[in-house]
């Protein structure tokens, strides 16, 4: 067997049933869950760089939206937040790129 030690999708578990795969998992929580959680957003960022799609934009929100449940906020609250910072300091969409000012 391989040896992967990260954190997978819901649904890997049944897939390699279907598949009769021989596998081994284990259910993470708390601050373990955060790190792996840290991990496969690096992870997920790596393989968008490599292939800019749809696809793998979604792995990187499924990512982020699974960092704010293990820290006990909902989408809504994330996406009220977002909105909050877009009103105040506006969005990313300008490629307005800092170089200098007085700190």
């Amino acid at each position: 067997m391989k040896t992967y030690n990260k954190l997978v999708r819901d649904k890997i578990p049944g897939i390699l049933q279907g598949l009769n795969k021989n596998f081994e998992i284990r259910i993470i929580e708390g601050a373990e869950l955060c790190t792996a959680l840290e991990e496969k957003l690096l992870e997920e960022l790596a393989e968008f760089r490599e292939e800019y799609s749809i696809a793998e934009l979604a792995d990187f929100l499924e990512v982020i939206l699974g960092m704010a449940e293990a820290h006990g906020f909902t989408a809504e609250q994330l996406e009220e937040a977002r909105l909050k910072k877009v009103s105040s300091n506006g969005g990313l969409s300008g490629g307005i790129f800092l170089v200098k000012a007085d700190p």
